[in-house]
């Protein structure tokens, strides 16, 4: 399901903070978290560092969007949400993000097969390119 809301809209969450319910707990059985607060990819700040070095690359910018899921009566609820963004968000910009160009089982496999015959680095990287029209 929240997959499903990244893909249509774009929008890339991240799991900022949970709460898990105790052991002894009787929702322990059927539920796992008390809280979660989901939160944009770019909530927060990037790691200050001394103004003589580089300034790290970071995609941190302090979006404001969140989710903030709990528990009422045995069963996770959204509590609150802001769905507000200081970037632009669009489906299109999120397939270029790092955790949406994995490869496919059947990718993986493809390459695998190749590997096992000692292939050179570079015709690994030719054979990506060329069959699933990647640049790496």
């Amino acid at each position: 399901m929240l997959t499903d809301f990244q893909q249509a809209t774009g929008c890339l969450l991240v799991k900022r903070n949970s709460i898990r319910f105790p052991p002894e707990s009787l929702e322990h059985h059927t539920l796992v978290y008390k809280s979660l607060t989901y939160a944009c990819c770019h909530y927060g700040n990037g790691r200050v560092r001394s103004i003589k070095h580089q300034p790290p690359k970071t995609r941190k910018m302090n979006c404001p969007c969140e989710i903030r899921i709990g528990c009422r009566a045995k069963k996770l609820h959204i509590i609150a949400f802001v769905m507000r963004h200081n970037h632009p968000v669009a489906a299109e910009l999120a397939e270029n993000y790092p955790e949406n160009r994995r490869l496919t089982e059947k990718e993986k496999d493809e390459i695998n097969d190749i590997l096992k015959s000692s292939p050179s680095n570079l015709a690994v990287k030719e054979h990506i390119e060329r069959w699933l029209s990647l640049f790496i």
